[in-house]
């Protein structure tokens, strides 16, 4: 049975504007299998992403379908871990990918309005 080739790079993506408490994360699309035999996209059933508050710790699995990005909403504040698998149409599943990662600072408050009468 062929292992699917870790070619899977994780780039969290950091945009001009960033709205606290999501996390775009882009992939590359493995095109070999391990033993460095063809894997074809149209093999390629989903891939899925895994999120966590500790390294190498992803409690959250995401099934997000054959796409190459995904964004994550409503992350709490502190630092987020991420990484992605690529699954088959016969089943196999990759290793994980490497691993990324984002801090979601907190929110503050708006600022005061101040009258002096």
């Amino acid at each position: 049975m062929k292992k699917l080739l870790i070619a899977l790079t994780l780039i969290v993506s950091l945009f001009s504007v960033v709205y606290a408490g999501t996390a775009t994360l882009q992939w590359t699309v493995p095109t070999t299998y391990v033993d460095g035999s063809a894997l074809p996209s149209t093999e390629i059933l989903k891939f899925t992403v895994y999120q966590g508050t500790a390294s190498h710790v992803y409690p959250t699995r995401i099934d997000v379908g054959n796409v190459t990005s995904y964004t994550l909403s409503s992350l709490g504040t502190g630092t987020h871990f991420f990484a992605v698998s690529v699954t088959t149409k016969n089943g196999l599943e990759s290793d994980l990918s490497n691993e990324g990662a984002k801090y979601i600072a907190p929110t503050k408050p708006s600022g005061c309005t101040l009258t002096v009468l």
